[in-house]
């Protein structure tokens, strides 16, 4: 089928098994929420949509991004899936590197090793950063 081996089914099998992941990542956030915000919101005259935009997604911001950088790193580094599901020019960055390791001499196996390791690090760095300054920010 023309599905095999695109993007497209690599994607839906990524979501299918990582999903419970991100889920419990958010799910501790969403428990901590009261529901007392939303229905003083809607009491104030908000609609559902305000009251989602203004109250509910601010409060479970830091935990869809802790969820989305647990799920990156995840994915950078996953190769069962995708070595079952890739064909030529849907490689992951796991499949050519698999790949390297088979045909190619041990020092771009390397460098191509330590750029991946270099990508995950940089996402932490940054990730920890933008929360470091919504927390300073909060503060003052």
């Amino acid at each position: 089928t023309p599905l095999y081996g695109s993007l497209f089914v690599l994607l839906i099998a990524y979501l299918a098994r990582f999903m419970p992941f991100a889920q419990r990542s958010v799910a501790g956030v969403l428990l901590s929420l009261s529901p007392e915000l939303e229905d003083a919101s809607r009491a104030c005259g908000s609609g559902y949509g305000r009251t989602l935009a203004r109250i509910t997604l601010p409060l479970i911001k830091p935990g869809m991004a802790a969820a989305w950088v647990l799920l990156f790193v995840i994915y950078l580094r996953e190769l069962p899936m995708s070595i079952l599901l890739w064909q030529s020019g849907s490689e992951t960055m796991s499949v050519a590197l698999w790949e390297l390791m088979e045909h190619a001499t041990s020092g771009k196996v390397a460098a191509y090793a330590m750029m991946q390791s270099c990508m995950i690090l940089i996402v932490v760095i940054v990730f920890q950063m933008l929360v470091r300054a919504q927390r300073s920010g909060a503060v003052q």
